[in-house]
């Protein structure tokens, strides 16, 4: 209770009015947060079976190796606080868990144009918000349509410390930009953003720049998640842990660095296919052990239900063969899981730092690395190399093979190194690799690509590990030239990887942070390579320029690709109906506990 209350405390409320409210805020906290530990015990086993076999009850335990930055949909930016925030709200649409197909979401049914411009949506009737102090009486009230237009207004709208994701729409639905800008420079629009027009009291429609035949994914991703006014008026900045959506869960208690717990939101508008209400859990429980091995521990003691991405030094003790076909496995005490994850790791350089400008220094770097070694040795086969492209290869009907990319080549390494003005590494300057904490993996790999620098092209490098929230700070402000990064997929795409290096994402002004091309990379043919492919309604011809896009960024050597992951997921015998994907999409509403296996179980860790 005192940590709600404490966290309270923070709003800036100030007339009396204000305060009024904050006093009704901190009781209505207290109160729930009383019952909210009464209702949700941990080891509470208490179940029923319902229609089709499933059980209702139980507190799903998993744990985050990182803290999550913020909850608040637009900000959004990190895997930890997509996890967590993909349970508490919900978009128009959503994904099937199974095999990533959108779906319906908030919205019943859509309407396509045929010149792929205009999508009308018709929203649900029976939606409610949680409860939440924000609403009259403390009570959530019905999702009505225009929350579904302000939540993209705002989507639409500049906001220095709470919008990270107007990338997503800023080119797309017309009039974005003009309505970006505007507000960006203080001025209020009178129209609002043009492209999202109210129809009636259940429809509205949106109108594209240009046709894109990945806009419902980009509707599906946590950029377009829906929340009601009431709670940023209410809170403001402090909607990055003061959540209200309309998910299958919402938060009970949150105190950062240490645990999250989602309670079952009893109001949930979604049922299974045997009618009965989800979700069937009665909670989720996030902790926040740092240590892979700490975390692996505690999964093997029976305190977390689920761990994902195995450490390569962990793969022996667990006697797990990564390189078996993609699948669910049983062994003795969890479930194996392993599917190809739609990410890729890679190296990044600042292309307006002294070095990393010149072309030849960075096709150096990329032929001195031997990525299949990386995999074998660094990550013991938890990955494939990237000797393609920077979209990964788990992407159906993108022909990645007809990309080349760098191999091996320690003899053309130093030959590019040489035409930059380094012979032999002479003069070249002494380089600092930021590294984000979260994996052991992560140094694994940083220390063989440090030998092979060295080995190859005389170059040293100095690694530095820094937190997670730090090292994108430092990235995304232009202060490091040499990086770890990685890109899970947001949507199944090409596209949703290849705007890493649009160089419309870059800003101006070199002193300004570069969220999404923090590479600040520019290419005027990658850029019309780009934007044609992404007005391609022709299946094939879109991947076909996609792959031209992608081939342009790997012969400028915009970044080191290292390998595409693999997905390694563990699951209690006892977890069902939760099936691993290529972007680690969880609709925990469908996941249930089979408590006779749960029972069984216990037994034997305990």
């Amino acid at each position: 209770m005192l940590d709600i209350i404490t966290f309270h405390a923070q709003c800036h409320l100030t007339s009396l009015t204000q305060m009024n409210k904050f006093n009704i805020i901190v009781s209505f906290f207290a109160v729930l947060f009383i019952s909210a530990c009464s209702e949700i015990s941990e080891e509470s086993v208490n179940h029923r079976t319902a229609n089709g076999g499933v059980q209702y009850g139980g507190v799903f335990h998993s744990n985050e190796v990182e803290n999550f930055r913020s909850l608040f949909p637009h900000s959004v930016g990190d895997l930890s606080s997509y996890n967590i925030g993909s349970q508490i709200y919900e978009g128009l649409v959503r994904l099937d868990q199974k095999n990533l197909e959108v779906i319906p979401g908030l919205a019943k049914y859509w309407e396509v144009s045929s010149d792929g411009l205009e999508y009308t949506f018709t929203i649900r009737d029976g939606v409610f918000f949680h409860d939440d102090p924000c609403f009259s009486n403390g009570i959530g009230r019905e999702l009505k349509v225009d929350d579904v237009i302000y939540s993209l207004h705002r989507l639409c709208t500049y906001s220095k410390s709470m919008n990270d994701s107007y990338y997503m729409v800023i080119d797309r639905i017309e009039g974005a930009r003009d309505h970006y800008k505007m507000s960006e420079n203080g001025i209020k629009s009178a129209d609002d953003v043009r492209g999202i027009i109210k129809l009636d009291d259940k429809t509205f429609k949106i109108r594209l720049v240009k046709p894109f035949s990945g806009f419902l994914k980009v509707l599906a991703t946590s950029s377009c998640w829906i929340f009601p006014k009431e709670a940023l008026d209410t809170y403001g900045e402090d909607m990055r842990i003061h959540c209200v959506g309309t998910g299958p869960f919402k938060v009970v208690k949150i105190v950062e660095d240490e645990v999250v717990i989602l309670g079952k939101n009893k109001k949930y508008w979604r049922k299974d296919t045997f009618e009965n209400q989800l979700p069937y859990l009665d909670a989720l429980k996030y902790t926040f052990v740092k240590e892979k091995k700490s975390e692996i521990m505690e999964f093997k003691k029976g305190n977390l239900d689920m761990i994902y991405r195995i450490p390569p030094d962990e793969i022996i003790e667990f006697k797990i063969n990564v390189n078996r076909d993609m699948g669910d496995f049983i062994e003795d005490e969890f479930t194996l899981q392993i599917a190809p994850s739609l990410s890729v790791q890679y190296y990044s350089f600042q292309h307006l730092s002294d070095v990393f400008k010149n072309l030849n220094v960075r096709k150096a770097f990329n032929y001195a690395i031997d990525k299949d070694r990386i995999v074998e040795f660094g990550l013991l086969g938890m990955g494939f190399p990237a000797n393609n492209g920077i979209v990964p290869p788990s992407i159906s009907d993108y022909p990645i093979d007809s990309i080349v990319g760098y191999e091996y080549s320690p003899e053309k390494a130093r030959r590019f190194l040489a035409k930059a003005g380094y012979p032999d590494g002479a003069g070249f300057p002494r380089l600092t690799l930021q590294i984000n904490s979260g994996g052991s993996a992560n140094i694994g790999v940083a220390e063989i690509v440090q030998k092979m620098l060295s080995d190859n092209l005389n170059v040293y490098v100095d690694l530095s590990v820094t937190s997670r929230s730090q090292h994108f700070d430092r990235v995304e402000s232009g202060k490091s030239n040499f990086w770890k990064d990685a890109w899970l997929a947001d949507y199944s795409d090409p596209e949703n990887f290849l705007c890493l290096f649009y160089g419309v994402n870059v800003p101006d002004d070199a002193e300004e942070k570069s969220f999404i091309n923090s590479t600040r990379y520019k290419s005027k043919d990658f850029d019309e390579l780009y934007e044609k492919a992404n007005i391609e309604q022709d299946q094939a011809k879109r991947m076909a320029l996609y792959c031209k896009a992608d081939q342009k960024a790997i012969e400028d050597a915009v970044v080191i690709p290292l390998y595409y992951e693999k997905t390694v997921r563990l699951l209690k015998p006892y977890v069902k109906n939760f099936p691993l994907n290529s972007m680690e999409y969880r609709d925990f509403a469908l996941v249930y506990f089979n408590f006779q296996e749960y029972n069984q179980h216990l037994s034997l860790v305990h």
